[in-house]
C-alpha cells in the first residue's frame, strides 16, 4: 500500500499519526499514545533502512576512509579534553601527573563523545530533510517570486520546479520525523553516559591508584610501602585503599635533615 507515493513503511506511519490525531481528538487516549508510537516507529525503521543503503553507496566511495579516519581522530580528540578536565577535577591536581589515568578516560570518554557526533550529524541531516519539505512545500511561490523580482532580465526559473521531484512533502516531513526521532534518542544515550562517566569519580581515583601510583622505595623522604605521585614544588600525594573507596592526601615533602660534621 502506498499513499502519496511514500513507500510503504511511510505509508502505514502516516495512518498510524492519522489515527492518533482523530483519537486525540475524540479524547481516546490509550490508541493516540499506541498509534504515535506505532507511527514513530515505523517512520523510524523506514528512515534507517533508507539511509543504510546511502551509507553503504558511500562507504563504497574512495573518499570515506579519509573522512571517517578524519572523524575518529576529531572524536578522539574532544574526548581527550574531557578527559583531562573530568581528571583535573576529580582530583583538584593538575591532568598531566595522571598520564595514564587520561588516557584510560579518554577511551571511556570516546563511546559517549562518538554518539554525541553520529547525533549531531543526524540532526543536521533532519534539518536538511526538513529545509527540502518547505522547498517543496513553498516551491510555486518561490519561483514566482524569483521570476518577479528577475522579471526584467527575462530569467526562467521554472526547470526548477521540474528538476526537485525526488521526494512528496509528506514523505519529506515523516523522514524529518525519523531523523529527529534517532537523533533524539542519541542525544539522550550520548547524554546519559556522558554524565556517568564524567561524574564517577570513584572509577577515576580506582584507575589512578592502579596505573598511575606506585611505590617509590629509593625515594629519600618516602614511605616505601606508600602508593605515590611526585607533582613537584615539593608535593606529593598519596593513595590508600579504605573500604571500597581509593582516598587521595596531598602533602609536602618534608626536606632531609642534614647532620653537621
Amino acid at each position: 500500500m502506498h499513499i502519496f507515493g511514500m513507500g510503504r513503511l511511510y505509508s502505514f506511519s502516516f495512518i498510524c499519526l492519522l489515527i492518533c490525531m482523530i483519537g486525540n481528538y475524540f479524547h481516546w487516549n490509550n490508541i493516540a499514545v499506541v498509534m504515535i508510537v506505532l507511527g514513530t516507529c515505523l517512520c523510524v525503521w523506514e528512515t534507517v533502512h533508507r539511509y543504510y543503503h546511502m551509507t553503504t553507496v558511500f562507504w563504497r566511495t574512495r573518499p570515506r576512509s579519509i573522512i571517517t579516519a578524519g572523524l575518529h581522530i576529531f572524536v578522539y580528540f574532544l574526548a581527550k579534553v574531557e578527559a583531562q578536565t573530568s581528571v583535573a577535577d576529580a582530583f583538584g591536581l593538575p591532568a598531566k601527573d595522571f598520564e595514564s589515568t587520561v588516557q584510560i578516560y579518554a577511551l571511556l570518554m570516546y563511546i559517549p563523545t562518538y554518539l554525541l557526533m553520529i547525533a549531531i550529524i543526524i540532526f543536521g541531516a533532519s534539518l536538511v530533510s526538513m529545509g527540502t519539505m518547505a522547498w517543496l512545500v513553498t516551491k510555486s511561490q518561490i519561483i514566482d517570486f524569483l521570476q518577479s523580482l528577475t522579471d526584467g532580465l527575462h530569467l526562467n526559473y521554472r526547470w526548477l520546479q521540474n528538476r526537485v521531484k525526488f521526494a512528496t512533502p509528506l514523505e519529506k516531513g515523516l523522514e524529518t520525523l525519523g531523523l529527529a526521532t534517532i537523533s533524539s534518542l542519541l542525544f539522550m544515550i550520548a547524554g546519559t553516559l556522558f554524565l556517568e562517566v564524567r561524574h564517577s569519580e570513584w572509577l577515576m581515583h580506582l584507575i589512578a591508584y592502579k596505573v598511575d601510583y606506585h611505590q617509590i622505595r629509593q625515594f629519600p623522604g618516602i614511605d616505601p610501602n606508600s602508593k605515590v605521585i611526585l607533582h613537584g614544588e615539593g608535593l606529593i600525594s598519596c593513595a590508600t585503599i579504605e573500604g571500597n573507596n581509593v582516598k587521595i592526601e596531598v602533602k609536602k615533602l618534608e626536606p632531609l635533615s642534614t647532620t653537621a660534621q
